[in-house]
């Protein structure tokens, strides 16, 4: 069940980051460009209020990533 939400995560973060290198994209979303690194290699998880503060920058809701089925 956790190893699904942090793929999840890792995947919505992949895709919502796209060519855009790690740095620029982690500091547009108030990460270190390690921890994002971490967070889409399935290395570190996020708390669900980490995700709820990254999901505002990002102009969604968590809602939305457990929803889409493109994020298995």
């Amino acid at each position: 069940e956790s190893f699904l939400y942090d793929k999840r995560v890792a995947n919505f973060l992949k895709e919502r980051r796209g060519a855009q290198t790690y740095e620029d994209f982690a500091s547009r979303i108030g990460l270190s460009k390690s921890v994002l690194f971490r967070i889409e290699n399935l290395q570190q998880s996020l708390t669900l209020a980490k995700l709820d503060a990254l999901c505002k920058r990002l102009r969604t809701n968590p809602e939305a990533l457990f929803l889409d089925k493109r994020a298995k």
